[in-house]
């Protein structure tokens, strides 16, 4: 008694209580179930109206911190959405160009391939013509 009124004199909370493991579970088991709240030590003495309204500012500050917190987060996962379909978008047209230059490039190939053939064909009627020329120059 005589230490407690000691200690209440100067200010100080009580002696702390020896944690039981009963108590340290139910704390576990309420932070599991809350992650998000803060606990707020249990007021040894009577708060004066002041301390309760500073209490009360600054609950309210972390709530609004949380909740940007929050906000923020939620932020970053659409701009990061945003950024994975833009990619994907991306992707996409550089294949379709890639498809399309392919195309071109087949033609293109093609069209050589043929323009080489009339040219063989060309050269060879050009000679079966000199050819013909020359027998009948002969006769």
């Amino acid at each position: 008694e005589k230490r407690r009124n000691a200690r209440r004199k100067k200010g100080l909370p009580p002696e702390p209580i020896p944690s039981s493991p009963l108590r340290e579970m139910a704390l576990y088991n309420r932070q599991q179930q809350y992650p998000d709240a803060v606990e707020a030590p249990a007021p040894s003495k009577k708060l004066t109206l002041k301390e309760a309204a500073k209490a009360a500012k600054n609950a309210v500050k972390a709530r609004k911190n949380q909740q940007r917190r929050k906000a923020r987060r939620s932020w970053d996962l659409e701009q990061e959405e945003k950024a994975r379909l833009q990619a994907r978008n991306d992707a996409d047209a550089s294949y379709l160009e890639a498809e399309r230059l392919r195309l071109e490039m087949e033609a293109a190939r093609s069209e050589a391939l043929r323009a080489k053939q009339e040219k063989q064909r060309e050269a060879l009627r050009s000679k079966a013509e000199a050819k013909a020329l020359r027998e009948l120059e002969k006769r």
